[in-house]
């Protein structure tokens, strides 16, 4: 399995349908390609209903991707094109993962790797083995300062959040050299999959924050 392609995707079922992160890296061991300057989006919303995720090679994933929005905008019975992605992770020729999530309450998450599709599962990720148990632990190192602002969130939003840091942990640590670049979030809302916006907030010095404090007015974050 090539590590150096695989990056990292993580998604969870929640009350409120799919959260999802991946980050964008795109590595080749032959060298950059002048098409992909900046990495590449490894979620995509394909419908206001159905996201479709990859890891691993790129190409393969790409293709796979475009295939899988094509016929299911034209009409194709979802079922029939997890087969299609399940005969792409047979391929010798290039090692990629999917993850298919969609809104309904009964199937909210869809793994489709190594030949094989799992159906109806609570949570799921793809891609570099090392990055997830990186991630694994970043999620659950309790944080006081900021489990206290989050035990007043929403379940779901409380997923999120920790989705998120954990995943730009695993951005940050460069050990881990096939995950990189930006954290990509995607939530189920009631319109449909959307893009979550993303922040990076630098703080001058060390500040205590208190539950409920607004933290883009405090003087000392830079946006």
């Amino acid at each position: 399995m090539r590590k150096d392609l695989l990056s990292l995707v993580v998604a969870e079922a929640t009350d409120a349908r799919p959260r999802i992160v991946s980050d964008t890296r795109v590595v080749f061991p032959e060298g950059p390609r002048s098409s992909f300057k900046t990495g590449t989006l490894k979620t995509v919303i394909v419908t206001r209903d159905v996201t479709i995720c990859f890891a691993g090679d790129v190409i393969a994933g790409l293709n796979g991707i475009r295939g899988f929005a094509k016929e299911l905008r034209g009409g194709g019975p979802i079922d029939d094109l997890l087969l299609r992605l399940q005969e792409l992770t047979s391929d010798d020729q290039g090692v990629v993962e999917f993850i298919v999530a969609t809104g309904k309450s009964t199937s909210q998450l869809t793994r489709i790797r190594n030949g094989g599709v799992e159906r109806s599962l609570g949570s799921a990720w793809i891609g570099d083995q090392e990055g997830f148990e990186r991630f694994q632990r970043a999620r659950h190192t309790p944080l006081d300062h900021v489990s206290a602002m989050e035990s007043t969130l929403p379940p779901a939003t409380r997923v999120m959040a920790r989705l998120r840091r954990a995943m730009q942990t695993v951005i940050d640590e460069p050990a881990i050299d096939s995950v990189g670049d930006f954290c990509v979030a995607v939530a189920y809302k009631p319109t449909g999959f959307e893009y979550l916006e993303s922040t990076f907030i630098h703080v001058g010095r060390d500040i205590r924050v208190h539950p409920g404090e607004d933290l883009i007015s405090l003087p000392t974050f830079r946006i």
